[in-house]
């Protein structure tokens, strides 16, 4: 909790339940995090909004590829190009 205390902007406190609540997108958070990792990885390949797969291949023990599976896209984020480049920009430089 110390961590939290940390980087709070205001005082913030976690009750028993909030991350049971905040894994299925109830409570402060009104977003599950498939659903932001999603989102996030829309922006980061162009806007395209996929269907989030599981695999990408099931595989005999011989190496044989049996099926393939590919994620369909579902829409595209409305942007403006330059946007989008500053955003990736500024978030790569933050990383390191």
């Amino acid at each position: 909790m110390l961590w939290l205390k940390r980087i709070a902007l205001t005082e913030a406190t976690i009750r028993g339940g909030d991350a049971v609540n905040f894994s299925i997108g109830q409570g402060d958070t009104v977003v599950t995090p498939l659903k932001l990792a999603q989102m996030y990885a829309a922006i980061a390949n162009g806007g395209k909004i996929l269907q989030p797969i599981i695999g990408k291949e099931v595989v005999a023990p011989d190496g044989k590829v049996l099926k393939r599976f590919s994620s369909t896209v579902l829409g595209k984020l409305p942007r403006h190009s330059f946007n989008v480049k500053v955003f990736t920009r500024r978030s790569s430089r933050s990383c390191y």
